[in-house]
C-alpha cells in the first residue's frame, strides 16, 4: 500500500476515513487541515487504527514522508493562490507524488493547465480512445443507477456503502463512479469523454454505451453499479447547475434495472413522492425504485448566489423515517432488497 497525505481535509474528504477498507492501493498516514478548521487531532477509519490530524503540511510531510499527496476538494469555495499553489509548489519541492480532486482539477484545466503536467497518472481502461460508434448496444448484466435530485447530496459516500455491501455478498460488481478517486478504491470513474465539450450529446450517448459493454464483456459482472455525476433537476431557474444532462444522456445511453435517487431534506408526504415519481417517470422514462432523503436541506439563497450548492445539515431530522439513509443497516437493507428484487426477476443466476 502505498501512503497518501490528504490536504485540505474537510467534510468532502471523509470518505478517505470511513472507507479505507476499500481503498486499492493508499493508506491515509496523515490529514491535514485548514487552521481553525477543527479541533479535532485523531480519526477513527473503519479499521479502528487513528489516522494523525494535523494543520502544520510541510511538517506532517516530513513527519510522515508520504509518497502520495491529495489535494482535496473543499466544501466552500477556497483562494487557489493562498490556499493550494503554494502548498502544491511544496509537494513538487519534496517530490511528491500529486493527486487531484475532480473539482480542483476542472479549476485547474481552465485557469493553471501548466501545473496538471505534475499530476501523477497511470494508463487505464478510462483513458483508452475509441471509435465513435453509430449504434446502441444491449447491456445485458443487470444495471444499478445511483443518482441524486440535486448535486452534493452525498452519492459517493452511498457508492462506497454499496461496493462494500455487494462485495460482502460475493457479488461480482462492475462499477462506475462519480468521483475520479473511484480509481483508488477499485473501480472506474466516469469517462473522460462523458466530460469533454468537444463531444456532442449523441457521441457521448453512443461512446458511454460501447464503453460499459467493453467493461461487460471484459469484467463479466453479476450487476453493474453506476453513480450518476451531478443532479437529475436544476435547483432553481436563477442556478440551473448542468440542468441534468449528463443524467440523461447516461439514461440513453442505458436504461438501469434499478434506480435510487437521493433527496435533500424536507418534510415529505405521501402526495410528494408521488409527485417525484411522476416526474421522474416523464422526465427520464422510469420509475425510481428507492427515494431517499437525506439529512442535507437545499439553502436555496445561499445556491443561487455562489452558483454552486449549499445545503445545512440536520442533525436531528424532525420525522425519524428521515434518518433511516444514515442507521448503520440502512444499506444493509437496501442491498438484501435489490438483490430480490433482481433475483425474483431472474437477472442474477449466480446468487
Amino acid at each position: 500500500m502505498n501512503s497518501v497525505l490528504i490536504y485540505p481535509f474537510g467534510k468532502e474528504s471523509e470518505y478517505w476515513i470511513k472507507f479505507t477498507n476499500l481503498l486499492d492501493n493508499l493508506q491515509p498516514v496523515c490529514l491535514v487541515a485548514l487552521q481553525g478548521w477543527d479541533d479535532r487531532k485523531v480519526f477513527i477509519d473503519n479499521d479502528k487504527e487513528s489516522i494523525p490530524f494535523s494543520f502544520e503540511f510541510e511538517k506532517s510531510i516530513v513527519k510522515y514522508n508520504p509518497e502520495f499527496i491529495f489535494f482535496a476538494d473543499f466544501r466552500f469555495p477556497l483562494d487557489f493562490e493562498i490556499y493550494y499553489l503554494p502548498y502544491i509548489k511544496m509537494a513538487i519541492r519534496y517530490n511528491k507524488k500529486i493527486l487531484f480532486g475532480e473539482n480542483l482539477k476542472y479549476m485547474l484545466r481552465k485557469k493553471y493547465p501548466t501545473i496538471l503536467r505534475y499530476e501523477y497518472t497511470e494508463k487505464s481502461f478510462m483513458n483508452t480512445k475509441m471509435e465513435i460508434p453509430n449504434s446502441l448496444m444491449q447491456i445485458n448484466t443487470p444495471v444499478i443507477f445511483i443518482s441524486s435530485m440535486f448535486g452534493g447530496l452525498g452519492k459517493f459516500e452511498i457508492q462506497l456503502k454499496l461496493r462494500k455491501a455487494f462485495l460482502e455478498r460475493n457479488i461480482n460488481l462492475m462499477q462506475i463512479g462519480t468521483k475520479e478517486e473511484s480509481q483508488y478504491y477499485g473501480f472506474y470513474p466516469m469517462p473522460e469523454f462523458m466530460k469533454n465539450h468537444e463531444n456532442s450529446e449523441k457521441d457521448k450517448i453512443l461512446l458511454f454505451n460501447r464503453y460499459l459493454k467493453k467493461l461487460e464483456e471484459v469484467k463479466k459482472p453479476d450487476i453493474i453499479l453506476i453513480g450518476i455525476p451531478g443532479e437529475l433537476y436544476a435547483p432553481s431557474e436563477k442556478y440551473i447547475a448542468n440542468l441534468g444532462i449528463t443524467a440523461y444522456e447516461i439514461f440513453l445511453s442505458v436504461m438501469p434495472d434499478i434506480l435510487l435517487v437521493l433527496l435533500p431534506y424536507a418534510e415529505y408526504r405521501e402526495e410528494d413522492y408521488e409527485s417525484i415519481r411522476k416526474s421522474i417517470i416523464q422526465k427520464y422514462g422510469m420509475n425510481p425504485d428507492y427515494l431517499i432523503p437525506t439529512n442535507l436541506r437545499l439553502q436555496l439563497d445561499e445556491t443561487e448566489t455562489y452558483q454552486k450548492e449549499r445545503y445545512l445539515t440536520i442533525v436531528e431530522p424532525d420525522n425519524e423515517e428521515d434518518a433511516d439513509l444514515y442507521e448503520s443497516n440502512y444499506i444493509e437493507k437496501i442491498t438484501d432488497d435489490i438483490l430480490k428484487k433482481l433475483t425474483i426477476n431472474g437477472q442474477i443466476k449466480s446468487i
